[in-house]
């Protein structure tokens, strides 16, 4: 049986009990918009994107792949204003689902960040860009490395997170 206590700001939800004490499970903001992370570990409670284990362990999948086969591997990140709603987080992610492939991943791998792993040049990954800025109504922020000979994943997120860093700055 799952309770839900209120205690002032903070929402206690109680699933557990043991004769007459109950012992809580987690505890949130009432008051706070609430992005969370799937408790199954594959996918994302709130857009059913992968969860981040998932998104890891799929990119370095793809990279083995790329080194026995050559073919291309690009990350696309995609990342939403501060300022966003939940809606807007919901919006994103059912506009990434429509213009993926159906062998390329999305990945929730923050509250407001959005990343793809790509079979692709960043020609493609570029071209993918533009379909999401014609389907979305709301700002965001992209950036794209493509996978180099001998890189790790470590290396490759690395450098996805140096070249969204530097184009938050240019805006």
């Amino acid at each position: 049986m799952q309770r839900l206590l209120v205690v002032g700001r903070y929402a206690i939800l109680t699933s557990c009990s043991l004769g007459y004490r109950e012992f809580p499970q987690s505890v949130t903001f009432m008051d706070e918009p609430v992005l969370s992370y799937s408790h199954d570990g594959l996918h994302d409670q709130l857009t059913h994107c992968a969860a981040p284990p998932v998104f890891y362990s799929h990119v370095n999948r793809v990279i083995a792949a790329s080194v026995r086969s050559g073919t291309p591997l690009t990350l696309v990140a995609i990342s939403l204003p501060l300022n966003s709603h939940t809606e807007e987080v919901l919006q994103m992610a059912h506009i990434l689902n429509q213009v993926m492939r159906k062998d390329e991943v999305c990945g929730r791998l923050g509250n407001l960040q959005f990343v793809l792993a790509l079979t692709g040049t960043l020609n493609s990954a570029q071209l993918m860009i533009q379909r999401v800025k014609k389907a979305s109504a709301q700002p965001f922020n992209s950036a794209l490395v493509q996978w180099r000979t001998g890189e790790s994943s470590l290396e490759l997120f690395y450098r996805l997170d140096i070249e969204e860093t530097a184009s938050k700055l240019e805006k």
